[in-house]
């Protein structure tokens, strides 16, 4: 469906959930994942990406995510408590759907 027929259709809000599999990890993957969400997505995405996942959080970072908040100890993970990051990117409507 186009962006803009949606746009005068939708009022919904949306989740979903992506990752890499681990094989492709390092490939470019996880971006390439967001950007149909953003071509899709109004007003604007957020996601959750583990603090101590540098390599997500830097190619997040040059889609347009920016951080917004933290869950501290989120996760229990190998014996350790990690903090989830809350990142955020903004997505305009079409001209005139806004």
């Amino acid at each position: 469906m186009e962006r803009q027929a949606l746009a005068a259709k939708s009022t919904h809000r949306g989740t979903a959930t992506t990752g890499p599999l681990p094989r492709a990890r390092g490939r470019g993957a996880g971006p390439e994942a967001i950007r149909p969400l953003l071509d899709y997505a109004f007003d604007r995405v957020w996601l959750e990406v583990f603090a101590f996942n540098d390599r997500a959080r830097h190619a997040y970072a040059r889609r347009g995510f920016r951080l917004e908040g933290r869950l501290r100890h989120a996760l229990y993970w190998a014996g350790e408590r990690h903090d989830t990051l809350v990142m955020a990117a903004p997505n305009e409507p079409p001209a005139g759907h806004g």
